[in-house]
């Protein structure tokens, strides 16, 4: 459990020993977080400054799915945003033929070589049909030939017989 999310609670915690209480349930995406709002003559604290307190954790939590490498490339013009998720999938979304089709889904670590190659499989979406798609990620410096933009990540994607390959960057 996040840190600031459990503070939040505990917090709560210490001032359910009054008397005069309240409940507010509060959902946001996936979490849900039962606030019980007591006031007693030596504490007193607004529900909104709670409320408030709890969606900033809860958006904390819930925004633990960060970007994780980003690429792109030309001639076709292609781009890909893969994200990593805690329980250590993927979500991907690759958009190919210069976003004329969007293809997403998830893909699932296969292995990992010496530490600087991470190699992604997994079949991904575009309108009714279903493609496999292997990504490898290599970290290391490099510059994309067409733009000269500097990268941290040599970035292949592989679908359908065609290799599509770029630098890309690790976004935090």
């Amino acid at each position: 459990m996040n840190t600031k999310l459990l503070a939040v609670l505990i917090t709560l915690s210490a001032f359910t020993a009054c008397n005069n209480t309240a409940t507010t349930i509060i959902t946001n995406a996936d979490s849900t977080v039962v606030i019980t709002d007591t006031v007693s003559s030596k504490h007193s604290v607004d529900s909104a400054t709670i409320v408030s307190a709890v969606n900033d954790a809860i958006e904390e939590v819930t925004t633990e799915i960060t970007d994780f490498y980003t690429a792109s490339g030309s001639e076709p013009g292609w781009y890909i945003n893969l994200k990593q998720s805690s329980n250590g999938d993927y979500p991907v979304e690759v958009q190919l033929n210069y976003g004329k089709e969007i293809w997403k889904g998830t893909l699932s670590r296969k292995m990992e070589t010496g530490g600087n190659k991470i190699n992604l499989l997994g079949k991904l979406n575009f309108n009714d049909k279903k493609q496999d798609f292997s990504v490898i990620i290599t970290k290391e410096k490099c510059i994309q030939s067409a733009s000269g933009d500097n990268g941290n990540a040599s970035v292949i994607v592989k679908t359908n017989g065609v290799s599509y390959k770029a630098c890309g960057n690790t976004v935090k």
